[in-house]
């Protein structure tokens, strides 16, 4: 049975969105699905946009709305100048009900849509990736405001979807090993505590190589790399939603040494414990 491969991207809970800025990329990522949604802009090559069992070539320029769970890739000539701009945002972005007011209907409509994969027109593509350009420097409520802008206008066009009759969702999730969202579920479930590569590779009936290789072929990231990034992504809660001081915050989020934390945090987020507090953390009185 063919397998595909199945991405756990880095949208943390409380982004509203991820915006990553790729100059000169490569186009080395197989065909995937995660349950983000995603808009994926490809700009300066000629090249192949997959999505499901759909083929179709395009010409300088790309873009598209894939919905959660949705097979895709692009192909494309690795020149200098190509350029790939790609958001992801979670469905749980729009719940109590937002999709359901009047002045979302199109945007919900747009989103329904996206489960065979949304296609827009060539001519829209220059003022929707001026739109998309205009998000990668906003922060907080104006990038939310911007994204939510975005997608109006995402809705307003004319578009035609990828697949046009059956829905591939079900089958691909069907395809895919689902050996990785268990021992996923456990790290996320005990990443706080002490545990090794070699714990969880026995846990799990793997040898510790033939782990590491598993791991990395899934989640393109190492077992360490992965480890960190739940540490770092529960620290920038506690530093966010609570006044838990820094001194603690290291040791709940599963690092055991103080220094560690702060080198590996300010390497990771461009900013120490306590700068990204101040920016980002919630008045508590």
């Amino acid at each position: 049975m063919k397998k595909f491969k199945r991405e756990l991207t880095p949208l943390v809970d409380y982004s509203c969105f991820i915006l990553q800025n790729h100059f000169d990329a490569k186009f080395d990522y197989p065909v995937h699905l995660h349950p983000e949604y995603e808009i994926n802009v490809v700009l300066n090559t000629n090249g192949t946009r997959i999505i499901g069992d759909n083929q179709e070539h395009f010409e300088q320029s790309d873009i598209a709305l894939i919905g959660p769970n949705l097979l895709h890739a692009w192909r494309g000539s690795e020149e200098k100048g190509v350029r790939v701009i790609t958001i992801q945002f979670s469905n749980e972005l729009f719940e109590f009900n937002l999709l359901k007011t009047e002045g979302m209907w199109a945007i919900s409509k747009l989103l329904d849509d996206s489960s065979s994969g949304v296609i827009f027109d060539k001519k829209d593509i220059p003022p929707l990736t001026g739109k998309i350009m205009e998000l990668i420097d906003l922060e907080g409520f104006d990038a939310f405001i911007a994204f939510l802008q975005l997608l109006n206008f995402m809705a307003s066009l004319q578009y035609r979807k990828a697949l046009l009759h059956f829905n591939h969702r079900q089958t691909e999730m069907n395809e895919i090993d689902f050996r990785i969202e268990k021992v996923c579920r456990y790290i996320d479930d005990h990443f706080h505590e002490n545990i090794s590569m070699h714990e969880i590779a026995e846990k799990f009936n793997f040898s510790p190589s033939s782990f590491s290789h598993f791991f990395k072929k899934y989640t393109y990231r190492s077992f360490t790399q992965y480890l960190l990034d739940l540490r770092i992504k529960r620290a920038c809660q506690l530093l966010i939603e609570s006044d838990t001081p820094v001194g603690v915050v290291y040791g709940l989020s599963g690092f055991t040494n103080a220094s560690n934390f702060n080198r590996i945090f300010k390497k990771t987020k461009n900013v120490t414990p306590l700068q990204y507090r101040k920016k980002f953390g919630l008045k508590l009185n």
